[in-house]
C-alpha cells in the first residue's frame, strides 16, 4: 500500500508543446474547479517567462499549491529524458511524495479524475502505477513497458538514473525502463495510453466518414474506465469533451467541497514551500 496521499502533479513543457500545456491547465480548471493537489511545472529555459507567468498564475487558482521551475536543459542527450530526470530529482529532494507525470498531450476525461488516480495508487501494493503496454511486434521495444504518463514513487529518480539507456542514452525513459520498472508497476485502466504510429497520433473527431484517415477516432475510442487519455497532439479531444460538459459551476473535487484547498500538515507544507533548486534554474512560487 502507498500510504503517502499527497499526490503531486508534474507537468514538463517546452516551446513545442507549451500551447497544449495552456489548454490542459484551462481544461483542468473547467473540469474540476479547485483541486486539492499541488502542481509543479518543469519548464524549458527557452520558453519566454512572459508566457510562463500567466500559466503559473492560472494554476494557483486551480491547484492547492503551484510552483514553476525554469530549467536549462542540456543540449546533449535525449531532451525528454533530461527533463524527466531533472524533475524527478527535484521531486525527491523537495517534495518527498509520489507524483503523476502529466504530459501536455494528456487529457482528463471526467471530473474527479485525479482523485480517482490518487485513490487507486494508495490502494496499490506496487511502487509505480499506470498503463503497462505489451509488445505487439514493433521493433526496438521491450516485451512490456510502463508508459511515461504514470504515477511514480517519490524516489523514482534513483531507479531511472541507474539505467544507462535513460541516463545519457537516447532511448525514452519509459522504454529504457522496460522490465526492471514493469515488475514494480501496477497496471490501471484509469489511464488509457494510445501512442498511434510515427507522425500519426490519434485525432479525435465528432464522427468518422467513409474516407476518414485511419488515425481519426471518435470519443467512444477511449476505454470507458479511463479518466485520463494520452496522447492527443492537436488538442482536439478537449473541445469534444467540452460539448458534453454540463453548463454551470464546475463540480468540487473530493476533499474540496468548501471551495478551499485541502489543508496539509506543517511538515507537508514545509516540503511544498522550501525549494532547493538545482543550478541553472529559476523558480516561481
Amino acid at each position: 500500500m502507498n500510504k503517502n496521499t499527497n499526490l503531486l502533479v508534474v507537468i514538463a513543457t517546452h516551446n513545442g508543446d507549451f500551447n497544449l500545456t495552456e489548454k490542459l491547465v484551462e481544461w483542468i480548471g473547467e473540469l474540476d474547479g479547485l483541486m486539492p493537489f499541488p502542481v509543479l511545472f518543469w519548464v524549458d529555459r527557452e520558453v519566454d517567462m512572459n508566457r510562463v507567468v500567466p500559466l503559473f498564475e492560472k494554476a494557483k487558482t486551480i491547484f492547492s499549491h503551484a510552483r514553476a521551475v525554469s530549467a536549462a536543459i542540456p543540449a546533449t542527450g535525449h531532451k525528454p529524458n533530461s527533463m524527466f530526470l531533472q524533475a524527478a530529482k527535484y521531486v525527491k529532494e523537495n517534495y518527498g511524495c509520489p507524483f503523476l507525470w502529466l504530459e501536455p498531450d494528456c487529457v482528463p476525461m471526467k471530473p474527479n479524475w485525479l482523485a480517482d488516480i490518487s485513490e487507486a495508487y494508495q490502494e496499490s501494493p506496487l511502487r509505480y502505477m499506470g498503463a503497462v503496454i505489451e509488445q505487439t511486434g514493433q521493433k526496438n521495444l521491450p516485451a512490456k513497458h510502463l508508459t511515461g504518463c504514470s504515477v511514480y514513487p517519490p524516489d523514482a529518480y534513483l531507479d531511472f538514473s541507474r539505467i544507462p539507456d535513460v541516463n545519457g542514452g537516447r532511448q525514452a525513459w519509459d522504454i529504457g525502463g522496460g522490465e526492471s520498472i514493469v515488475t514494480a508497476s501496477q497496471h490501471t485502466n484509469l489511464i488509457h495510453h494510445f501512442w498511434g504510429q510515427p507522425d500519426k497520433p490519434p485525432i479525435f473527431v465528432e464522427a468518422r466518414l467513409p474516407d476518414s484517415p485511419e488515425n481519426h477516432v471518435t470519443l467512444d475510442f477511449v476505454k470507458p474506465d479511463a479518466v485520463l487519455f494520452h496522447r492527443c497532439k492537436d488538442g482536439g479531444l478537449i473541445p469534444l469533451l467540452r460539448k458534453l460538459k454540463p453548463t454551470g459551476t464546475p463540480p468540487a473535487p473530493n476533499g474540496a467541497g468548501d471551495g478551499k484547498p485541502e489543508e496539509v500538515s506543517d511538515a507537508e507544507l514545509e516540503k511544498l514551500t522550501s525549494p532547493n533548486p538545482p543550478a541553472e534554474t529559476k523558480t516561481l512560487e
